[in-house]
């Protein structure tokens, strides 16, 4: 009785190998899967933009021609999703972008302009008081008589049509540092497989 049960263990232990081994074998040509193991699994190519010949890997090609590469002629480029998230193709909800197959976008660090700004103002401080009595406290131009060199910040007589101003008053400022764009990311190994049954069309 012993005997028997285990002859039974073990072939119901051989019969789920079995399956999981050949689950692969019926995966669609040109399928992706995300793999959290050390290596792609059998039938499978790392997705990381390889070239290679058509001649060899023809199904695959004749799925994916040259959308993510290659010169169609000898060879073809598998698509590479190092450091990429895959997006559904198509036009994006709200009438927004239309993306083709194969198509990439987006940056990893981005840097704003002007242009990225929200409309606003800066209050500007300035003193209603005559400055040699009034207090101007927070003043812009209070005090003028009182800094080491008020011409830095008017000019008593007549002026020319273009008057350089002082550098204190239109120097620039920021540093233009392209600042980080990604999303929270755990990083896991893409796979294609390059064998397996060819996908009907309906």
């Amino acid at each position: 009785m012993r005997k028997t049960l285990k002859g039974a263990a073990l072939a119901a232990i051989s019969l789920t190998c079995l399956g999981a081994a050949d689950a692969g074998d019926y995966q669609y040509i040109g399928d992706v899967i995300l793999n959290g193991s050390s290596f792609c699994p059998r039938n499978t190519l790392p997705a990381e933009g390889q070239t290679l010949d058509i001649a060899s890997y023809q199904a695959l090609y004749s799925l994916i021609g040259v959308m993510y590469g290659g010169n169609g002629i000898s060879n073809f480029n598998l698509p590479d999703l190092r450091g990429r998230i895959p997006m559904g193709r198509g036009t994006t909800l709200g009438g927004g972008p239309t993306f083709i197959q194969g198509q990439t976008d987006g940056t990893e660090t981005r840097a704003l302009s002007g242009a990225n700004l929200y409309t606003h103002n800066h209050a500007l401080q300035s003193a209603n008081e005559d400055t040699d009595t009034g207090d101007s406290t927070n003043a812009m131009l209070g005090d003028l008589s009182s800094l080491p060199s008020a011409a830095h910040y008017y000019h008593a007589g007549p002026v020319a049509p273009d008057e350089m101003l002082d550098t204190d008053s239109i120097s620039t400022t920021g540093q233009s540092q392209p600042f980080e764009n990604r999303q929270p990311i755990i990083a896991m190994r893409w796979c294609i497989y390059i064998n397996g049954d060819y996908p009907p069309r309906s």
